[in-house]
């Protein structure tokens, strides 16, 4: 009896994995380089998009059966975090991840050994090899020269790119946080917000008092903050402290709490439009952890101390210290959208342990293996630390046409991500070249071969050998794309790595590994190689595949 099932047999789905990720190869890299070819994409609403990115591109492959487009979204959920964390890569971690996959095959096979052994072996080696590329790896000069090749290269060598990219960090430092927005207009420019970003903007229409009809504006106000929602039975307070504050001081008062009844919206509008007393109110939701460590980083950040409401603390005017439990900044800026808060007054001591425990976490979370499902975790705590050193930016991306912003857009998002890798963790040169260069390299062999004692000097020699391969062909494709000629761009990749050198296809010379001006952040190679174990990992590993339903 022949059984229809929903389940793919192990051999039908090897098949499967090697004809998607030769598939997804042979299609992406032909962006690479500066000889990479553009794409033309379409949308739904028939709009398009033209692009040599490769992840942009990646984005939108679509693939109609259902094995091989499940392996599709599982490379591009390991290549977004890729490109979230180093801001390149995602074309060259696939192509290496295709040419390792099919090696690695074969030695299961000479060896006799079980996929997991290998992998786990793998993983050994590749953790050895990241940490030889660190002590390599140099870092950026206090006056962040470098930064502006890194960005350069990661803008498909747009130099006006690279230079706006570099000088924005020379302004909010190397912790600094960058937020892409599309310009209204074709200029790309960049403003210092200096300050600590809401992604909630002002109560009422009614507290608009700018000229633009969209703004409010305090100077120098006080900020109360409540981790509650206020009530009709918190106005008794609300309107002694907006009188002492507004009133008497003649100062302009915030609210920031979870939320605000009908009845408090209702005090609000009537006093400001009526009396026009200087004040507005922000809801912040804390329902998730994320809005709750960023009420108290905004507290830390302007010197506040809240209202504890939902843990039972009473409020009387009449022993409530202002001085010691209002927050203070130079200016509170906020529309419908957003509330910023410029330049908080918070103890810098105070800001200085929670942006160190900030960083605790930071490192934390970046060692575990499982980076995949952290990543979300990750970006915020990096926008944390930001926000508390007012250290913040925004690019607005212009250009002809919105399909031409979106372009931009991703090229400037990519370049941000990898100068704040290089910027923490170094530079190296680009092209994918120097782990090839570490593996041929007599010294840096040594150390990479020497924690394996257990393992025969064969396995060891050929699984070196897969991975001097794996990234060769990533830098042979960007030669192809140049010359379209595989074997002089293998014998012109393979004279870069018995050199020590690099090919610089703009000048059409070599050039040395460290003083070229083709360069990364040094975690870029690093990502790439870990990217590509993840996702032959996921292939390797697996040997049954079960559909939602039966054909």
């Amino acid at each position: 009896m022949s059984l229809k099932t929903n389940i793919v047999s192990n051999d039908e789905l090897k098949d499967i994995m090697s004809e998607t990720l030769n598939f997804l190869s042979n299609t992406l890299k032909n962006t690479l380089g500066p000889y990479g070819t553009t794409t033309i994409i379409q949308d739904r609403l028939l709009n398009h998009q033209i692009t040599k990115d490769g992840y942009s591109l990646l984005k939108k492959i679509y693939i109609e059966e259902e094995e091989a487009r499940t392996i599709l979204d599982l490379v591009k959920k390991i290549s977004r975090i890729l490109v979230r964390r180093v801001g390149d890569g995602s074309t060259s971690s696939i192509v290496i991840a295709n040419s390792l996959y099919n090696s690695l095959s074969d030695l299961m096979k000479k060896y006799n050994i079980p996929a997991k052994d290998l992998l786990n072996l793998l993983d050994q080696i590749a953790m050895v090899i990241s940490n030889v590329v660190k002590v390599n790896s140099r870092p950026i000069s206090e006056d962040m020269h470098e930064l502006e090749s890194v960005a350069t290269v990661s803008t498909n060598n747009n130099q006006n790119y690279g230079k706006l990219v570099t000088e924005i960090f020379t302004k909010i430092g190397k912790y600094g946080f960058i937020n892409l927005e599309k310009a209204k207009g074709e200029t790309t420019y960049y403003e210092i917000t200096n300050g600590f970003e809401l992604p909630r903007g002002m109560l009422l229409p009614s507290m608009i008092n700018q000229g633009d009809e969209k703004t409010c504006e305090l100077i120098s106000p006080y900020i109360f903050m409540c981790d509650d929602i206020i009530t009709e039975s918190d106005l008794p307070f609300i309107a002694d402290l907006a009188g002492d504050v507004c009133g008497r001081r003649g100062e302009s008062l915030v609210f920031v709490a979870k939320g605000f009844d009908n009845g408090t919206a209702t005090f609000f509008h009537v006093n400001i439009t009526k009396n026009q007393i200087p004040m507005i109110a922000v809801e912040l939701a804390m329902e998730n952890k994320k809005n709750e460590d960023r009420f108290k980083d905004l507290a830390i950040n302007l010197g506040a101390k809240p209202y504890l409401k939902s843990q039972g603390e009473i409020i009387d005017i009449n022993n409530y210290d202002m001085e010691e439990r209002l927050g203070k900044c130079k200016k509170v800026v906020s529309t419908d959208t957003y509330t910023r808060f410029i330049e908080g007054l918070g103890d810098k001591d105070e800001i200085a342990q929670r942006v160190k425990k900030i960083e605790e976490q930071l490192e934390e979370k970046s060692r575990n293996e499982s980076y995949i499902e952290l990543d979300d975790e990750i970006f915020n705590l990096r926008k944390r630390m930001a926000s508390l050193q007012n250290s913040m930016a925004v690019l607005y991306v212009g250009g002809v046409t919105e399909d031409a912003k979106g372009s931009d857009r991703y090229l400037l998002e990519d370049a941000v991500f990898a100068c704040r890798s290089a910027l923490i963790h170094g530079y190296i040169p680009g092209g994918n070249l120097l782990i090839p260069v570490l593996i041929k390299d007599e010294k840096s062999r040594e150390v990479i071969t020497s924690p394996f004692e257990g393992v025969t000097p064969e396995l060891l020699d050929d699984i070196l050998k897969c991975i001097y391969e794996a990234f060769l062909q990533s830098f042979i494709a960007v030669l192809e794309n140049a010359y379209h000629d595989e074997q002089k761009s293998r014998e012109r990749a393979e004279l870069c790595v018995s050199n020590k050198a690099l090919f610089n296809l703009k000048t059409n010379q070599f050039e040395g590994m460290f003083s070229t001006g083709i360069i990364n952040s040094a975690e870029t190679d690093i990502e790439i190689l870990r990217s590509a174990i993840s996702i032959i990992g996921l292939l390797v590993t697996s040997n049954q595949f079960i559909k939602m339903k039966i054909r």
